[in-house]
């Protein structure tokens, strides 16, 4: 608890208009956006999991410890975005990992959608391109292969495809970590 002044005798306690400001318990104006006394904001806050302070609704991490934020499970479904997700292939993973030239100029695309997973692989140096459509009630798991310098995105179907799995190579890191964490989002929903 914060400091709190002793009350002279002919003092009156005024409850009515005031409250207790929730980081040092000092008695505030109903209407205050700071505390007097320890000079936080006093409304719109929540309480951290981990440290018990309190902190602001917003917040991703707590100021006081550090952690990132958990919130309690309201028992709703989380609403996810729309699924629209693009990927392209890095140029020279393209080249080293698929042994391609024409990778070089034009790098394979993913592109995913709540009904399909499109891949467009390039040949021909870019003037030719082949299209593959996974339907999306076909796919069983989508993971990745880790690589050295690229990752590899792996597609497996359900027993009752009529496709092999699909191994798409000389992607960069970062990107297919999103896209597969998205699209197996999407997969966990269906």
């Amino acid at each position: 608890m914060g400091l709190s002044y002793p009350m002279s005798e002919n003092e009156a306690p005024e409850q009515i208009d005031k409250r207790l400001c929730p980081h040092c318990g000092s008695m505030i104006p109903i209407g205050a956006t700071y505390c007097g006394f320890c000079a936080r904001r006093v409304f719109e806050y929540a309480e951290c999991l981990e440290c018990r302070e309190p902190i602001a609704q917003e917040a991703r991490f707590c100021p006081y410890c550090g952690e990132r934020v958990r919130r309690y499970h309201t028992g709703k479904k989380r609403r996810l975005p729309a699924l629209n997700l693009g990927l392209m292939g890095h140029r020279l993973g393209m080249v080293l990992r698929c042994g391609s030239i024409t990778g070089l100029i034009r790098p394979r695309i993913i592109h995913a959608n709540h009904d399909r997973i499109l891949i467009t692989t390039y040949a021909a140096l870019g003037f030719d391109h082949q299209t593959q459509e996974v339907p999306m009630a076909e796919v069983a798991d989508i993971a990745l292969k880790k690589g050295f310098f690229w990752v590899a995105i792996v597609i497996e179907p359900k027993e009752e495809a009529e496709w092999e799995q699909k191994v798409l190579r000389g992607f960069p890191k970062r990107e297919s970590k999103v896209f597969v964490h998205r699209v197996h989002e999407e997969l966990s929903r269906v």
